[in-house]
């Protein structure tokens, strides 16, 4: 897929700076090295998983955590990245510009350290799909806002991302069963009943007219609109838990240790019309009983919370002035899933 880039980034920047002195302590031409592991639990996708009990799945988590900690929990990744201070600058504030590059390619991010406030903007915070030169949908990426000045107990401010398909249609016929009319019809039947015209009742041979529905196969028009989603909501209940020290090849840092969660909902939403609006009336309400069973099964196997998001968890270690230099995050058991750390700065 050929992407088209529009980079809002570096005009909010420039609109975001005021007043401030050396706020960062980076310095163009830096190196970072930093390092990535990954884990992935085979256990929590067993059947028997989900026939644990509560306290007995804590106690997994915390031995799984444990063997990753001294290593006898072996990851399924290990990897090595190089960031580079590529540009500083500077006026009445700074622009960080990082750049990394992955089998080939070459990725920027920046950093705006302004008013004693890191703002950390991961990429372009508008971008376009384009696949043969139609443009399919977009994506919107949050930034990131840690004030130099924390303290523990701070509430941190949440950010969020969007990325969404563009509404495609689609179009077909279905052909139904379905009442059309009414119509009398007359049947001789051994029964109690009453005369209509005499008011006399017994059992007996009665002649009884009804009417009865007249079922007919009816042809449908059908259209739906679909579009993949995918919110992320970043730093829910995001604070500031403890301080800490940090040592980076040799090197003393005092960390403030954040803790947040992770909101993610992603999926195809899709609008599904007819032009018959008896065949509408009954497909909405069959369709809406069985997605609120299937999500309440959902949230009862704990995948995703009441509100429909899949929920993990993020430790970081933020270094005022430089930003997050460790991270750790957890699946939605509590189970260690990845770490990324700087190993030196040169």
């Amino acid at each position: 897929m050929k992407k088209i880039i529009i980079s809002l980034s570096m005009l909010i920047a420039t609109a975001s700076l005021s007043n401030a002195q050396k706020c960062s302590l980076y310095e163009k031409g830096q190196i970072i090295n930093s390092s990535m592991k990954t884990w992935f639990c085979m256990k929590t996708i067993m059947p028997e998983w989900a026939k644990m009990k509560p306290a007995d799945k804590v106690k997994y988590a915390d031995e799984f955590n444990e063997n990753s900690e001294s290593g006898t929990e072996k990851p399924s990744y290990e990897g090595k990245f190089v960031t580079n201070v590529k540009d500083i600058i500077s006026g009445q504030g700074e622009i960080i510009v990082f750049s990394s590059t992955i089998n080939g390619v070459e990725y920027t991010s920046n950093y705006i350290c302004t008013n004693d406030t890191m703002f950390i903007y991961r990429g372009p915070s508008l971008s376009f799909a384009v696949v043969n030169g139609d443009t399919t949908g977009f994506s919107t990426i949050g930034v990131q806002i840690i004030p130099n000045n924390l303290k523990v107990g701070d509430i941190l401010p949440m950010y969020e991302d969007y990325g969404t398909t563009y509404p495609k249609g689609h179009n077909w016929t279905q052909q139904v069963m379905q009442i059309t009319g009414y119509e009398k019809k007359t049947k001789t039947e051994y029964t109690w009943a009453t005369d209509s015209r005499t008011g006399e009742s017994g059992y007996g041979n009665w002649e009884i007219t009804r009417n009865e529905f007249v079922w007919n196969l009816v042809t449908v028009n059908m259209k739906m609109e679909s579009q993949m989603v995918m919110q992320t909501k970043n730093y829910v209940n995001a604070n500031v838990i403890r301080e800490e020290e940090l040592d980076i090849d040799g090197n003393k840092y005092k960390a403030f240790v954040i803790e947040s969660q992770k909101w993610v909902k992603t999926g195809t939403q899709s609008v599904i019309t007819s032009d018959n609006a008896a065949f509408q009336k009954t497909f909405d309400k069959v369709r809406g009983k069985i997605a609120q069973k299937s999500n309440k099964e959902i949230v009862k196997m704990g995948l995703q919370n009441e509100q429909g998001y899949a929920v993990t968890y993020l430790t970081e270690w933020f270094v005022p002035r430089i930003g997050v230099v460790k991270s750790q995050g957890y699946d939605l058991n509590g189970i260690l899933t990845q770490r990324t750390s700087w190993d030196n700065v040169k």
